[in-house]
Order: structure tokens, then C-alpha cells, then sequence
């Protein structure tokens, strides 16, 4: 490697750099000449800066004259911008937290052992298929393999569910059991913000129509498994239901302030939108985040319009939003969330493959997008391993998935 120049304030994370840093003054760096490969790059003090994608000779002169390679390399995908710093030029990030340089590292270098233990949240998770497998057949002895191909519909996956789940997990104490299966998986995958909770049928079901039992249940869970982990207790509503039948449930939920938001969820053709404005107007006057599932099965339109009638907070799924960007723009600035679970999507065909996921294209437009699981059972969909996924797809470079990570654990 060629010496070009030298940086103030500026440390490295490549392994010999980081070596060389360690051994001259504090606060000053060497730049080098490297070939093609990415290096992230931060300030020792107060701001933190970054470097990627830094071709062979991208640097400064000592007299901090670009050499005929340019600036650093970058661009708007990593959420950065430029910034001149000492006799460097650099690009400065505002998404960093201090997890970031080894959550990145560790996607470069496919370490699981420490992406699991970096903070993540999974904010798009149906529990009764979320939970850790392995802990189920300790429990119960029940195996519960995932999908290993293509399903072809939802008829097919709830085939699926019929097959391993069914009427095997009916009863109070069954629903416990996969409830505490989520928080054993959510641990295990190093989640530390956790959006899961009871669809509005399962109070009466299994809880006996007793409020706190069925919030007690989330928290008991909470507390003995995984005690770190921020719950958002999360009322679900089946599109299948009539909106009167759902608004004679919720009676029950109301007031409770443990509840963080509320989703509908299932088929998108089951029945019109506006049918649940009633519904959904009610929950906003409760103060509960607004999210419902659309744009997995529907078009772009579809998620201007449920989000425009039900006033919605956030969108689970959303992927149809990158066929239209007249819809990104929409999405991004009214900063609409949308909860993206890309391997559910592969396999529920909804697309082709991880490199080409519409994710990326959102990212890039401005979209606030978060990588979650759906079904774990169903689709082998830790958390980690999709952001594993999206890096060796190509789909997404370990920077922007690290602000994608970051974006998801904050509170909106």
C-alpha cells in the first residue's frame, strides 16, 4: 500500500490500518492507497465519520489537493453527506450508533456470532409463528420444520400452518408456551425492541376475556426471558372480521396504555378498506400507532389509500410502493414507515429473488423501511439472517443496512 497522506481526528477499522492507528499519535491516521474494498473511517471525538466504497488512490494529497481519483467515495444511499475535515476530505454520517462499526464489520466478514448480538428490532412479527423452534421441541417435542420452497399463495402457507401448527397449540396454556418461544427467539437473535401481541378473537379464546391476564402473559415473558427487550404490545384485527364484531372486542383493549399499536392483517381482497375506518378512527382517539398490512399483494395505489383513509403510521409490507414513485415520494415525505420482511416475500413469491428486493430501490428513494421476520417458523427468517441475506444478495451494502438497523430501534 502507497502512503498518501494523513487524516486529523480520523481512525480506521481494517485490521492493519487499525493496527497502525493504535501505534502513532492520537487523533491521526495514515490514508492509503488500497485496492478496491470498502473501509469505514471515524472521528475519535465527538463526530463520526465515514468512509466507503474507496477505490485504489481515492484520496488527499498531504497538501489537501484531490488526487486525479477524486474525493473519497460515497454517495446518498449511506444516508451521508460531505464534510471537510482537517486536510481530508471525508463524508459524514448521522446514522451511526456505537454498534455500528462492528455490525458492519461483521456483515463483511459474515461473523453471525457477533451480528446476533447487535441491537436490532423486529417490528413486523406474528408471535404463534415467531417463535424459536428449538425451544418449542424441547417444550413439547414437537418439530416444526420451515418451508424449504416456493408457496404459491396464502391458501398454501396456511396449508403450511394447518400441516405443522394446526389445533396442536389450541388451549391457554399452548398459547403461553408460543409466546414465550417468541421472546426465547427474539433473545437468541439479539432483538431489543419487540412490536408482537394478541390478535382481538384470542382474548375471549384464551384468556378467558381477562385483559390482564393476556397482558400479563407478553410481560411474564418478557421479564423471564428476555428482560432487555423493549415490548410494544401490539392488538391485532383480521381483515376476515366485520368491523362491528372488532370494535365489540376491542372494548376490552381500549384505555390500556400497554398497547403501543394496532394492525390489520390478512387477506387484502377480504373486504374493502374503508370498511375499518370506523374502526381505525376509534384507535387513533386512543392514542395506539396506526400500521395494517398492504402493498404485499396489493399495487402501489392501495397504500396511498389505506394509509390516506385509516391515517395510518406505518405500512407492514409495502413492497408494491416501488412500482410507483409517485407512491415513494408519498411515502417518504410523510414519513409512513413501511416494515419489510424479505424472505417472506421471496417465499410467498411476491419477488424473484433477494438481489433485485424492492427494499433497496425504497431505501434509496428516501423511504423509511425496516427488515423484520413475519414467520419465523414458516420461513427460517431470524432477524440476522435477513440482514445477512441482503448484504451477499447485493441488494444492500452493510452501511445502509446498518442504517436501516438504527432506524428501526428508534421511537417515533
Amino acid at each position: 500500500m502507497k502512503l498518501l497522506g494523513k487524516a486529523l481526528f480520523v481512525e480506521t477499522m481494517g485490521g492493519s490500518l487499525r493496527d497502525e492507528i493504535q501505534r502513532k499519535q492520537a487523533g491521526v491516521c495514515l490514508i492509503y492507497s488500497f485496492p478496491q474494498s470498502v473501509t469505514h473511517i471515524w472521528k475519535k471525538a465527538k463526530r463520526r465519520l465515514f468512509l466507503t466504497k474507496c477505490p485504489a488512490a481515492m484520496a488527499m494529497t498531504p497538501e489537501g489537493k484531490k488526487t486525479n481519483r477524486g474525493f473519497f467515495g460515497g454517495d446518498r444511499t449511506q444516508g451521508i453527506i460531505l464534510k471537510k475535515t482537517g486536510i481530508a476530505g471525508v463524508k459524514e454520517t448521522n446514522m451511526k450508533d456505537k454498534d455500528s462499526l462492528r455490525f458492519i464489520d461483521a456483515l463483511q466478514n459474515n461473523d453471525m456470532e457477533t451480528i446476533v448480538q447487535v441491537p436490532k428490532a423486529d417490528l413486523h412479527n406474528h408471535f404463534v409463528l415467531g417463535g424459536c423452534r428449538r425451544y418449542i421441541k424441547e417444550m413439547t417435542g414437537i418439530e416444526i420444520p420451515c418451508c424449504d420452497g416456493i408457496l404459491d399463495s396464502m391458501e398454501q402457507m396456511h396449508q403450511w400452518n394447518n400441516r405443522y401448527i394446526g389445533d396442536r397449540f389450541d388451549g391457554s396454556s399452548m398459547r403461553r408456551l408460543l409466546i414465550d418461544a417468541a421472546f426465547v427467539q427474539a433473545k437468541k437473535d439479539g432483538i431489543t425492541v419487540l412490536e408482537i401481541g394478541e390478535d382481538v378473537w384470542g382474548l375471549g379464546e384464551y384468556f378467558h376475556q381477562d385483559i390482564r391476564q393476556l397482558i400479563d402473559a407478553f410481560e411474564s415473558a418478557r421479564q423471564r426471558f428476555a428482560p432487555d427487550i423493549r415490548l410494544r404490545l401490539q392488538i391485532g384485527l383480521s381483515r376476515h372480521c366485520p368491523a362491528d364484531y372488532l370494535l365489540e372486542c376491542l372494548e376490552h383493549f381500549w384505555g390500556h396504555r400497554e398497547f403501543y399499536s394496532i394492525d390489520l392483517y390478512g387477506d387484502e381482497t377480504a373486504q374493502p378498506i374503508e370498511n375499518f375506518v370506523p374502526v381505525y378512527r376509534k384507535a387513533k382517539e386512543h392514542g395506539l400507532r396506526l400500521k395494517a398490512h398492504i402493498g404485499e399483494w396489493g399495487t402501489a395505489l392501495d397504500i396511498i389509500k389505506g394509509v390516506e383513509l385509516l391515517e395510518l403510521d406505518e405500512v407492514q409490507h409495502g413492497i408494491a410502493a416501488a412500482d410507483s414513485r409517485e407512491v415513494m415520494e408519498f411515502l417518504a415525505k410523510n414519513q409512513i414507515r413501511l416494515n419489510i420482511t424479505p424472505t417472506s416475500n421471496i417465499k410467498l413469491g411476491r419477488t424473484k429473488n433477494l438481489k433485485d428486493h424492492p427494499i433497496g430501490k425504497l431505501y434509496r428513494a428516501g423511504v423509511d423501511v425496516t427488515i423484520n421476520s413475519d414467520d419465523i417458523l414458516i420461513f427460517d427468517s431470524d432477524v440476522s439472517k435477513e440482514y445477512v441475506r441482503l448484504y451477499q444478495s447485493g441488494c444492500l451494502t452493510a452501511g445502509e443496512l446498518d442504517n436501516i438497523r438504527i432506524s428501526g430501534l428508534k421511537d417515533i
